[in-house]
C-alpha cells in the first residue's frame, strides 16, 4: 500500500501540472505539480551541486527567489526524500521476505509470551509500588493519608532509603 501511495504521489510531482491548485480553498489554491517540484526542490539541489561555492557566497547567483538557507533546506530535503524513500521500500520489502512470521502471516509466540510476561511484570511492579508508597505515607503522616497536593513523589524523595516528603510549593 505505501509503494502504491510512494508510486502515486511521485508521478504528481513528477507530471501533473495544477498552475491554480486543486480548489480554490485555502492552502489548496497554490501552485503544485511539476513545476513548483522543480522550482522549489530540483534547482535549488542541482545549483547547490553545480555552483556550491558561488552560492554559498551570493544566494542571488543561484536563485533569485529563494534565500541561501531556503536553498539549503529545500535541497536537502528532496535530497533526502530521494534516498531514503525508496530505502524504506526495499528494507520494507526485506523484512516482509526475511521474516517467517511476517511472509506466512504467522504470530511469534514466543515474543508474545515474553511480551505478556513483561506486562504482567510492570503491573506487579506498579502494584507493590503503590502499596509501598501509600504504606511509607500513612507511617510518616501518623496513619492519616497524605493529600496528593501536599507533596511530591519523584526519585530526589528517597534518601538512604527513607522517603521524605516535600512539599509542592
Amino acid at each position: 500500500a505505501s509503494a502504491v501511495r510512494f508510486a502515486v504521489l511521485a508521478a504528481l510531482c513528477l507530471w501533473a501540472e495544477l498552475p491554480h491548485g486543486l480548489l480554490q480553498l485555502g492552502s489548496l489554491s497554490r501552485p503544485m505539480g511539476q513545476p513548483v517540484l522543480h522550482s522549489a526542490f530540483v534547482d535549488p539541489l542541482l545549483a547547490l551541486v553545480q555552483d556550491g561555492r558561488a552560492c554559498w557566497d551570493e544566494a542571488a547567483a543561484c536563485s533569485a527567489e529563494l534565500s541561501l538557507g531556503s536553498m539549503l533546506f529545500n535541497a536537502a530535503t528532496f535530497a533526502m526524500a530521494s534516498i531514503l524513500m525508496p530505502l524504506h521500500q526495499v528494507v520494507t520489502l526485506v523484512v516482509l521476505l526475511a521474516n517467517p512470521h511476517y511472509r506466512n502471516g504467522t504470530h511469534d509466540e514466543e515474543l508474545r509470551r515474553q511480551v505478556y510476561a513483561k506486562h504482567d511484570e510492570i503491573l506487579a511492579w506498579a502494584e507493590a509500588r503503590e502499596t509501598f508508597v501509600s504504606e511509607e505515607l500513612d507511617r510518616q503522616k501518623g496513619g492519616h493519608f497524605a493529600e496528593p497536593e501536599l507533596t511530591l513523589l519523584n526519585a530526589d524523595n528517597y534518601q538512604d532509603g527513607q522517603l521524605q516528603l516535600l512539599p509542592l510549593a
